[in-house]
């Protein structure tokens, strides 16, 4: 299936989509994810993985050719205010942009939730 045209239905199906050094990568963004909002539900939205809490949304992320992106959607930026961020500057939300190496390191870095 060719990603640019692709519909996905699931995440499972958007992962599928990548290389396996990629879809490894967003495997884990998806446990980190699931790990630090257990009630947050997974969707497809804009045609890439995202989190709902309560029925609002939380974060998006996605894969890119040269980098995998985590976008906290407004109601979710609180959590993220003592983070790096990665946007660009001409971006008006906060977005973390990561080569696939990069974002691997950060996640088995990351501490555990709770």
């Amino acid at each position: 299936m060719d990603k640019d045209k692709a519909k996905y239905q699931t995440v499972d199906e958007y992962i599928k989509a990548f290389p396996k050094d990629v879809q490894g990568v967003l495997k884990k963004m998806r446990q980190t994810i699931k790990e630090a909002a257990p009630g947050a539900i997974e969707t497809i939205s804009y045609q890439i993985p995202t989190f709902k809490l309560n029925g609002k949304g939380l974060v998006y992320f996605a894969a890119f050719q040269s980098h995998i992106g985590f976008y906290p959607i407004h109601a979710g930026v609180e959590g993220f205010e003592k983070e790096p961020r990665d946007a660009p500057a001409e971006s008006d939300c906060p977005a973390l942009h990561l080569s696939p190496d990069d974002e691997a390191q950060r996640l088995e870095a990351s501490p555990t939730p709770g």
